[in-house]
This record gives C-alpha cells, sequence and structure tokens, in this order.
C-alpha cells in the first residue's frame, strides 16, 4: 500500500509538471515567440517533477514527455541541433529526462542535509545561548553567596597563586589587588610556610582535609577551621586546590575559656575532696580516737563495780559515747567514705546498697568483675553521681526497686541508675535551682564525661553516666607530677609540716 502510493504520488506530481509546461508552452510560447519548441518544455516538467516528486517523479514525467512526442507528432520530431533517426532521438530525451531526474534528485537532497544541518546547527546555537544563560545566573547568584558569606573561600592553582577569592577574602589581605598573588605575598613567611604545606598535604593525599590556620588581620592573630580539598579537571587530574575557612577565634577563646574553668573546678573539687579526706582522718585519728578510750574507761570502771546510785548515770554516760562514736564514724563516711579510699568505688556502692536495702528498697547491682582499680578522681566521681541519685531516690522517686549498673565499654566506664518511681519532667536547661541534677552533670563534666538525665511522670528515672576509664596506674602517674607536699600533708592539714 506503502509503494502504491508513493507512486500514486510521483505519478500525479509528474502528471501535473507534464500538463502545466503544455500549457505554457501553447498559450505562452507559441504566441509570443512564434513558435512552439517541444523538447525544452518536456524537459523543464521533468525537472519540475523531480523537484516537487522527486527522482520517481522525473522519470515518469520523462517517459510521459516521450509518449507525448511519439503520439502527438507522429513520429517527426524536429531538432534544430541534432539530425539523426527518430528512435535514437527519444532514447536521448528519455537519457536526458533521467540524467535531470537523477540530478535534481540530488540537489534536493543536499537541500534538505543542508537545511536538516542549519537547523542542527540553530538548535545548537540555542542551546549554547541558553547554557551560557544559565551559567550565567549561576555564576552570578554563586557570587553573590560567596561575596556575602561570612566565611573565606579561595581557589589556588597548582602553583600556588590565587585564582578565585571572595570578598571576605579581599577584606582578610586588606588589599584589592590578590588574584594572580601567592601566599608569600600575602602574608608573613612563617604563615605562608603553613599554609602551603597545607597545600601540598592536600595534593600529596588527593583528598579533602581539615585544618586548624592562623592567619594575622589588622595586626591580631585569627585561628580559622580551613577545609582544602582538590579540584580536578576533565581528565581527572589536580588542577587546583580549593578551600573554604570559617572564623572560630570566638569560639576558641570561648573554648579556652571554659577549659580553664574546668581546670579550675577540678582542681576545686580536688582540693575539696582532699580537705574532706584530712578532716576524716583528723576525726578518725583524732577525735574518735579519744571518744572511744574514754568510753573504754569508763566501761573498765564500770566493769570494776560502782555504788549503785553512780551505776546508772555512768552508763548513761557510756551510752552517749557510743552514740558519739557511731555519729562520728556517719559523720566521716559522709564527709570521705573509708571504704572507697581502700577497697574502691565497686565496694563503695556496695556499702550504699545496703544502705538502701535497710530503707525497704530492692537493689539490684550489675558489676564488671573486671573493672579493677581505677584513678581516684574517676572513683569519686562514680561515688558521689551514684550517691547523689540514691539520694534523689530516697527524696523523691517513691521507688521500691533500684538498678544500678557499673560496667567498662573500651576506653570508657559507664554507669546507669534506674528506678521505676513516679519519674518528673526534666527541665529544658539544668540550673542552679535543681543543685543536685547540676551537681551529677558537672561532676561529669569536670572529669572529662558526659551525664544524662532521662525521666518521664509516672515512668521513672535513669541517670546515664560516661567516664573516661583511667586504671589507677595511670593515676598513680599523675599525681606522681603534682607537688610532693600535697602528697604528704603535714599534721596542721597545709601540706606543710609543723614549724
Amino acid at each position: 500500500m506503502n509503494r502504491f502510493t508513493s507512486f500514486l504520488r510521483a505519478f500525479v506530481v509528474a502528471l501535473a509538471a507534464v500538463a502545466l509546461m503544455e500549457i505554457v508552452r501553447q498559450a505562452v510560447f507559441k504566441p509570443v515567440l512564434g513558435f512552439s519548441p517541444k523538447v525544452m518544455p518536456g524537459l523543464v516538467a521533468v525537472m519540475l517533477a523531480a523537484w516537487f516528486g522527486g527522482g520517481k517523479a522525473g522519470l515518469i514525467a520523462a517517459a510521459i514527455n516521450v509518449l507525448m512526442l511519439w503520439c502527438y507528432h507522429g513520429g517527426h520530431i524536429h531538432f534544430e541541433v541534432l539530425r539523426v533517426d527518430r528512435q535514437v532521438r527519444l532514447v536521448m530525451f528519455f537519457t536526458i529526462g533521467v540524467f535531470i531526474s537523477l540530478l535534481v534528485e540530488a540537489l534536493q537532497s543536499a537541500r534538505q542535509r543542508a537545511e536538516a544541518r542549519q537547523r542542527e546547527l540553530e538548535a545548537e546555537i540555542a542551546e549554547r545561548e541558553k547554557v551560557e544563560q544559565v551559567n550565567q545566573v549561576v555564576s552570578s547568584r554563586l557570587r553573590g553567596i560567596m561575596d556575602n558569606t561570612p566565611t573565606v573561600i579561595f581557589i589556588k592553582d597548582l602553583q600556588g597563586r590565587y585564582v578565585t577569592v571572595n570578598r571576605r577574602f579581599r577584606d582578610l589581605c586588606d588589599r584589592s589587588q590578590v588574584l594572580g598573588c601567592t601566599d608569600s605575598e600575602l602574608f608573613p613567611a612563617e604563615v605562608a610556610a603553613r599554609l602551603q604545606a597545607n597545600d601540598h598535604q592536600v595534593r600529596e593525599t588527593v583528598q579533602a582535609i581539615e585544618f586548624e590556620e592562623e592567619v594575622p588581620h589588622k595586626g591580631h592573630a585569627r585561628t580559622y577551621v580551613a577545609v582544602k580539598f582538590p579540584i580536578f579537571d576533565s581528565a581527572g587530574r589536580i588542577a587546583a586546590i580549593g578551600g573554604i575557612s570559617t572564623d572560630i577565634t570566638e569560639r576558641k577563646r570561648a573554648t579556652d575559656a571554659l577549659e580553664a574553668e574546668q581546670e579550675m573546678l577540678r582542681h576545686t573539687i580536688q582540693s575539696q575532696d582532699h580537705e574532706r579526706q584530712l578532716i576524716a582522718y583528723e576525726i578518725h585519728d583524732g577525735l574518735i580516737q579519744y571518744v572511744t578510750g574514754a568510753l573504754m574507761q569508763l566501761e573498765a570502771m564500770d566493769a570494776a563495780g560502782l555504788p549503785e546510785r553512780n551505776r546508772d548515770t555512768l552508763q548513761s554516760v557510756v551510752g552517749i559515747m557510743r552514740r558519739a562514736v557511731d555519729e562520728g564514724r556517719r559523720l566521716m563516711e559522709g564527709i570521705r567514705t573509708p571504704v572507697l579510699d581502700g577497697l574502691g568505688v565497686v565496694a563503695a556502692i556496695e556499702n550504699l546498697i545496703d544502705e538502701e536495702e535497710r530503707a525497704h528498697v530492692e537493689v539490684e547491682f550489675v558489676k564488671d568483675d573486671s573493672l579493677g582499680r581505677m584513678d581516684p578522681q574517676i572513683e569519686e566521681a562514680v561515688y558521689r553521681i551514684a550517691q547523689e541519685a540514691f539520694t534523689n531516690i530516697g527524696k523523691h522517686s517513691q521507688a521500691s526497686k533500684v538498678r544500678i549498673e557499673l560496667q567498662r565499654t573500651g576506653d570508657k566506664v559507664h554507669l546507669e541508675v534506674r528506678d521505676w518511681g513516679v519519674g518528673f519532667t526534666p527541665p529544658a536547661r539544668i540550673n542552679g535551682s535543681v543543685h543536685g541534677l547540676r551537681g551529677m552533670m558537672e561532676r561529669a563534666r569536670i572529669a572529662g564525661g558526659t551525664c544524662a538525665i532521662d525521666s518521664a511522670p509516672d515512668a521513672g528515672t535513669r541517670v546515664v553516666v560516661d567516664l573516661p576509664y583511667v586504671g589507677q596506674e595511670a593515676g598513680a602517674c599523675a599525681e606522681a607530677a603534682a607537688p610532693h607536699a600535697a602528697e604528704h600533708p603535714g599534721p596542721n592539714g597545709n601540706g606543710q609540716g609543723g614549724a
């Protein structure tokens, strides 16, 4: 069907071309010129048919013209130039028609290809213009972002010359002409050497690296966190070094001040613990010993036999002295539990658990048998946090069951105290109004760890503490670096011997 349709279309185009030229020959050439050429109109008809209908239409038009020349003129065809036999002339005419058809078809095909290529070029040019417009918009936006960001952004070539910088970088250098300059031209030699060494490290490792860099600005050193990274070309080779630097000067100052504050608090707590230890020793070796000696003498007097009228008074005094000894020991344990110093934090927590169980609270203790002795500061922090947690449970929780877990996980010691009491809604910010919670968190922070409080009404409370694990040997080495007087206090408790 497609072939028939194509042939029919070519036949119609050929017939229309031949008819048109026949009309032109009869209506134009004969009246105007006085004679009617027969071959030239036919060749023009073949050309028109081939142009508008393709080579097939040109061939059909040539065949029609041959038939017309044969039939209409009875074989008497007069060529002005060629004088050959009639059949030869018809074959020549048809051959010329075929040649013209092929030539016109080739020209038509070339024209179509040229038009198609032109359309492709126009589309490509339009696409390039569109991409260029998009690139200009993106470049303008990126430039706006770069120039209005507080961070420093730059790109260097492999020779260390700056090829792209933002406004913040130019402000940092206090000069308008920065492009094409190197670090040595913009900064002091020592600073430039450090920056170039960092760039070299990025080129060697072929990956992004974060550095902390100090750069002078208006006579003052500014600290930056710089992320430097390689930039690759289309072949995958390093073509440049990019960098994004954020000014952390104020944050670093705040961090240094916080670290100094933590160190001061750590020193204060250590001093307080040391003073408590001294007071506990003074109570144990002084007051309790004196009261115990007096109690033993009174008991000896009672055993020796006294008049009945004095026995009741003596026994009353003995009872008071015994309560004084018990109160002294309780006070000493509250100030500094001897079990913590002698046996470690696990035994000290077990003492706390015995007190809780005497208060009719069921306590489950999950402990790590391989925990061993730790640095006294870490043991003190663990014990005091657990003690405060038990105090809060006794005052507020109304819980009848408590679970405490003490484990070592890698380089951390993990403490978790969980109760199933009434719970509460933790404040968004732990401030001075909740001294117990704040005290636990501060102790953990000063010890280099964290303390988290998780609670909800009617869901109980969970205290989770993670501290760095420091063995007793490491703690002893740290204490060896402290002043000798702090390790061996004198009788007057001020770290010096009596005069």
